[in-house]
């Protein structure tokens, strides 16, 4: 009976924090986008990105969207049957409107003021990445609860989406001549973001035994071991 009722409480838990999740999401969202151009300023230079401003422009925005680009593709839907454009978020002007504006912000403030508040190791900055674990949990499940298909391995590519970035950032890198097949594939050697996704997404999907629950504990999770990290003291060896 107890262990009921401890269930059930954990249970509302879940609910009540997907529900909050949910809630946040269009800043969560921003956090994602924020992060995103400050990787794509450390990977490829400040200098490299104010003289080719499309260039790092095309570079963020792919980074940006590289969740619903991957997904997509992973699923056989690249092409919208509506739309008939590539990438359905590439239609979405508000989401390419607040791209540009943090891309402009990254890159080009004054005084460079805003990438000095979000530098590597500042507050600020290991703030934003304990949000973006958030982030990265609540893509996953959407990921998993959104597609019709009943089957496990189509729920599990879509949830992958979580480990988007590492894909396009590998891809960038590659095409820059900074990184390799061999030593930067995220197939051959997965960055933790990589393998938090993937185990969230083996979570949602194989052990649905009460996707609140599962959702509670998948969340905490992420969050311990990226606060972890943060803190030179990192579980399982995931930095």
């Amino acid at each position: 009976m107890q262990l009921d009722e401890t269930l059930g409480a954990l249970e509302s838990q879940g609910l009540a924090l997907r529900t909050f999740v949910q809630g946040v999401c269009p800043l969560l969202e921003i956090v994602h986008y924020v992060l995103s151009a400050l990787l794509v300023r450390e990977d490829f230079s400040r200098r490299w990105s104010v003289g080719n401003p499309i260039g790092s422009w095309l570079f963020t925005t792919t980074r940006c969207l590289s969740n619903l680009f991957i997904s997509h593709f992973l699923l056989g839907s690249v092409l919208s049957v509506d739309s008939g454009v590539l990438i359905d978020g590439l239609t979405d002007v508000t989401k390419l409107t607040k791209i540009t504006i943090i891309w402009g912000l990254v890159f080009f403030s004054p005084g460079d003021f805003f990438y000095e508040l979000f530098a590597p190791r500042t507050p600020a900055r290991q703030a934003f990445v304990l949000l973006k674990e958030v982030q990265r949990a609540h893509k996953v499940y959407l990921g998993w609860s959104e597609v019709p298909s009943a089957d496990s391995l189509t729920k599990f590519v879509s949830a992958a989406r979580g480990a988007g970035a590492g894909l396009i950032r590998n891809m960038q890198q590659i095409l820059m001549g900074t990184g390799s097949l061999s030593t930067t594939n995220e197939f051959i050697h997965p960055s933790t973001p990589a393998k938090i996704a993937i185990a969230s997404a083996a979570a949602f999907t194989f052990i649905d035994v009460n996707r609140n629950l599962t959702y509670l504990v998948v969340v905490h999770c992420v969050i311990a071991i990226k606060a972890a990290a943060l803190a030179g003291k990192p579980l399982l060896g995931l930095r």
